[in-house]
């Protein structure tokens, strides 16, 4: 093959899934030309991947498509993998010039025969690695991938310099943030959690999120004068590369996880209404990550889907605690 284009137009984790298949594909064919169609929100995400040649930004809306549409018109693929497309990409289709398209969801819009279905539960990264076998492409390993340079890390090092956190302190990331409100642990907890980490550590409270969360996350901050700060306007290689120097991440099932778990940063994950073996870890080492599930009676509580969609109820600020400490405190 000359030319191969990857699609992945949904969320960060869905994109960053893609990152092992990536690379096996340029490993397998060398001289290709690997393009990428990735969410623009995402993009930055993909800065100095050595095994794409381009990476074009996606937006959903038509006039958008068109505008893409004409960018990649002089560009001809020989094969096309969507790794997780939303409908709206099915306008898309007759406008680029690729005679095939395999797919892991079941639209009516590919041929059947090019869509491939798992039974059971499968993780995204094992779906997206099981499309490559359909053109005869090995496996390469299944960590993800995001290179960051020295002036992310230097600019990520200048943000806590700022905010009174040195060079050599220790800091835990504290993800606050979720794209779903039920997909959030409380703020109540998350500020005891902030104060067992101050008051039984060494170690500095880095605070993040999104943009959108800035409320929540200075309310928890303004509980504390000193060793913490927020962190939710800054790039997203700025803020991946304050996650990659933490020396613990705790976070929900939400994008800026996975950007942790491709950075190696160890991790307590807290899962509610998801499923680690869908969305977690994957064949990640178990010293680097601690998974803590919602469980009612010895269910998920993603199984039983309560009424009051409390998912996070039953993981305490003590439970989280006891994993944290296990990372960050002397034994």
């Amino acid at each position: 093959m000359k030319r191969i284009l990857v699609v992945c137009t949904t969320g960060m984790g869905d994109a960053l899934w893609g990152t092992p298949a990536i690379r096996a594909l340029k490993k397998a064919y060398p001289t290709a030309g690997i393009d990428l169609l990735v969410q623009s929100a995402w993009k930055t995400l993909f800065d100095g991947n050595p095994h794409l040649e381009n990476v074009y930004p996606y937006e959903p809306r038509w006039y958008h498509q068109l505008v893409l549409a004409f960018s990649l018109a002089r560009r001809v693929y020989d094969c096309g993998l969507l790794f997780h497309v939303n409908k709206d990409f099915r306008r898309m289709i007759p406008l680029l010039r690729c005679p095939t398209f395999w797919a892991q969801q079941g639209f009516s819009w590919i041929d059947p025969e090019k869509i491939l279905s798992f039974t059971g539960e499968a993780h995204g990264i094992h779906r997206r690695l099981g499309l490559l076998r359909q053109i005869g492409v090995p496996e390469d390993g299944s960590a993800m991938e995001i290179f960051l340079n020295e002036d992310d890390r230097k600019n990520a090092q200048s943000f806590l310099r700022q905010k009174g956190i040195g060079e050599t302190t220790p800091y835990v990331y504290v993800n606050m943030g979720a794209s779903l409100v039920h997909k959030r642990w409380p703020s109540q907890r998350f500020i005891e959690l902030t104060r067992r980490i101050l008051t039984e550590s060494h170690h500095a409270v880095v605070l993040g999120g999104g943009p959108g969360e800035g409320g929540i996350i200075e309310e928890v901050r303004a509980h504390f004068p000193e060793r913490v700060c927020a962190v939710y306007d800054r790039s997203l290689r700025s803020n991946s590369a304050l996650i990659e120097k933490a020396g613990l991440m705790v976070t929900t099932d939400t994008g800026p996880m996975h950007i942790g778990l491709a950075l190696q940063t160890p991790m307590v994950a807290l899962f509610g209404p998801t499923r680690p073996g869908e969305s977690g870890p994957f064949e990640i080492d178990p010293s680097l990550c601690v998974v803590l599930r919602a469980m009612r009676e010895g269910v998920p509580l993603c199984d039983i889907q309560p009424a009051d969609m409390n998912y996070f109820d039953p993981i305490s600020v003590e439970e989280v605690w006891e994993k944290v400490a296990s990372f960050i405190c002397e034994k």
